[in-house]
């Protein structure tokens, strides 16, 4: 007579290691759940990172497209002229950090 105390855990367990080249969807809704939880915790500690660069993507993006503006369209050259002595770049970098 075979032992039927098992934990859910510990059948979880056996049913991962005997199916572990399948995907998680045929597994039971525990593994799933557990397996999605790892998942999310792994890319909750990228979080913060992935978020400074996304700004700084797109930071330098706007700084690029004010730039290219100031020295295309007369009109956008004037309104970026925020300093006289500097000139346009004082609305570049300006409008740049504040998209940024």
């Amino acid at each position: 007579m075979q032992n039927m105390s098992t934990t859910p855990a510990q059948a979880a367990d056996k049913i991962d290691v005997a199916i572990s080249a399948t995907d998680a969807s045929v597994l039971s809704p525990a593994v799933s759940v557990a397996k999605a939880l790892e998942q999310a915790a792994v890319q909750a500690k990228n979080g913060a990172a992935m978020a400074s660069m996304l700004a700084a993507g797109m930071g330098g993006t706007f700084f690029g497209i004010f730039v290219t503006l100031a020295e295309h369209v007369p009109a956008v050259k004037a309104m970026m002229n925020l300093y006289n002595p500097v000139g346009p770049l004082s609305g570049k970098s300006t409008f740049g950090v504040l998209a940024w």
